[in-house]
């Protein structure tokens, strides 16, 4: 498996201290910045795979900074955001859920633990299924049939032509093989496949409605 890259924006000393033997083994490549501004400059041509951010610090726009990293020219566009938040009704962090952003408060300590939890990434299996997908958009939801590519217990990829902003919630519904009715969960858009790829979205589940998840992880326990 390829390493995962994350890079630390403005995180002090002493959480790096307890971080970093968590993430400098064989699953993490570790990258720090001072700032926002430095940040920029790294993460628009090298791909992370998470980003942990300080809030508030000096010179950090939080939204500018995260639309930048949204842009499809960013290296980084699909990266997972962890915000430490000192004050989580802080004004400036209504809204994020648009940009796949995790806010987390109290101790920095617990970065290193919900870092791994973050980016553990779990097994797939290359199944294809109908799934009925309904996106919400601000003017209505949008429903459109898709196939997938693959699955696993944290999301599936999805074929379609039409592009989604990362960050855009949604519904999921597809029958499982062995199943006597649909598994519906809720969703979020982590990633939209780029030239080369097969085009279509990667979905991370959000929930699952009633017995869905043990629905799914027995599926895929079975094809082990």
């Amino acid at each position: 498996m390829a390493d995962k890259r994350v890079l630390a924006v403005g995180v002090g000393r002493t959480a790096l201290e307890s971080v970093q033997p968590d993430l400098l083994g064989e699953a993490f490549e570790f990258d720090q910045v001072p700032t926002s501004k430095s940040a920029v400059s790294i993460m628009t041509v090298i791909r992370f795979d998470l980003i942990v951010i300080r809030h508030p610090q000096p010179g950090l726009n939080l939204h500018p900074f995260l639309r930048i990293l949204r842009e499809t020219s960013c290296a980084s566009m699909a990266a997972k955001v962890m915000l430490l938040a000192g004050d989580p009704e802080h004004d400036e962090l209504r809204g994020l859920h648009a940009h796949a952003v995790e806010i987390v408060s109290g101790s920095e300590v617990l970065i290193g633990d919900l870092t791994s939890k973050v980016l553990v990434a779990a097994p797939r299996i290359q199944v294809s299924l109908m799934v009925r997908l309904e996106i919400e958009l601000p003017y209505g939801n949008s429903i459109r049939i898709c196939q997938s590519e693959n699955l696993s217990e944290s999301g599936m990829l999805v074929r379609t032509e039409d592009r989604v902003p990362v960050g855009t919630l949604g519904l999921v519904s597809f029958q499982l093989p062995a199943g006597d009715r649909p598994t519906e969960a809720r969703v979020r858009v982590i990633r939209e496949t780029v030239a080369g790829e097969i085009p279509g979205i990667a979905l991370r589940f959000e929930e699952f409605q009633e017995d869905g998840q043990a629905n799914l992880l027995a599926f895929i326990a079975a094809q082990a």
